[in-house]
């Protein structure tokens, strides 16, 4: 079947629900971008979170046998299953932030998205929890901005410092908000997030540490967290250039410097505390 909006929003008579922040995209060129950015042939499955109206859904599962789509709207739920029941693809009904990677078999997947803006950063999350080979999600243009981090810029985030030390981070294109039904009221921008590193929950506790208030110096930010300890540890050189840095001002190298010689003083605490003990 191929994607038609108006004549799937006729025959269905089915609305943009505001509270799932759902906006669907209205322009095949656009989508196609989308699917081309993507080699099929790395992923053991396809794993789209919101399908909506099965925008990408529809192109999706003529590039792959193996593609999963967890809806959580009920009524979009029951649409998709009418209009992919000739298909070989999986819909499943649940919250993504819920649903279970292990009970369905979802291994070395790519996680592909038309993301609810309002949700952006709890679905990345719990996406990158999941060990994804790759990502790719729509996101608002001042998000991608953020995601695509560069030394010095003000505006660099610790899930988009995150997103860099784990993997390779591209903007696939730019989409002007004409492109959905309903208009949104921003821009956006679809992101691609590649060879995808093992997710360490301890790292990025770290990082939130370092970034808990960009503006101020990092050994502010650590004096004032569950690491405070390390500053009486001593500080050799380059521990010391880290700590009168603002985290913004770091790059991601930079920052995965800092962030080994953190977790070298915690082991050392460690050692040194169980000795005593």
């Amino acid at each position: 079947m191929e994607y038609n909006l108006e004549k799937f929003i006729n025959i269905y008579h089915v609305q943009a629900k505001k509270s799932f922040g759902q906006n669907f995209i209205n322009n095949q060129k656009v989508i196609d971008k989308i699917i081309n950015a993507f080699d099929f042939s790395k992923y053991q499955t396809v794993l789209e979170i919101g399908p909506g109206l099965g925008a990408l859904t529809l192109s999706l599962i003529k590039k792959h046998n193996n593609v999963i789509c967890c809806e959580s709207d009920k009524d979009m739920f029951s649409y998709l299953c009418d209009i992919t029941k000739d298909e070989n693809v999986k819909i499943v009904c649940s919250d993504f932030r819920r649903f279970s990677f292990e009970e369905h078999n979802i291994v070395k997947p790519l996680i592909i998205s038309n993301l609810p803006y309002n949700l952006t950063k709890q679905l990345i999350m719990y996406s990158l929890e999941n060990n994804p080979i790759d990502m790719g999600f729509m996101v608002q243009d001042e998000v991608a901005k953020k995601y695509q981090y560069v030394k010095g810029k003000k505006e660099n985030d610790v899930v988009g410092l995150l997103l860099n030390m784990l993997g390779d981070v591209s903007v696939v294109c730019k989409i002007d908000r004409s492109n959905f039904t309903p208009s949104p009221n921003v821009d956006s921008a679809f992101i691609k997030i590649e060879n995808l590193k093992k997710f360490d929950k301890h790292d990025y506790e770290i990082l939130q540490i370092l970034f808990k208030e960009p503006n101020k110096t990092i050994k502010n930010n650590i004096k004032h967290s569950k690491l405070s300890y390390i500053l009486e540890m001593g500080e050799d050189e380059e521990f010391s250039n880290f700590l009168q840095e603002r985290c913004y001002r770091l790059s991601v190298d930079e920052h995965q410097r800092l962030l080994n010689i953190i977790k070298q003083k915690e082991k050392q605490y460690d050692i040194t505390s169980l000795r005593q003990d």
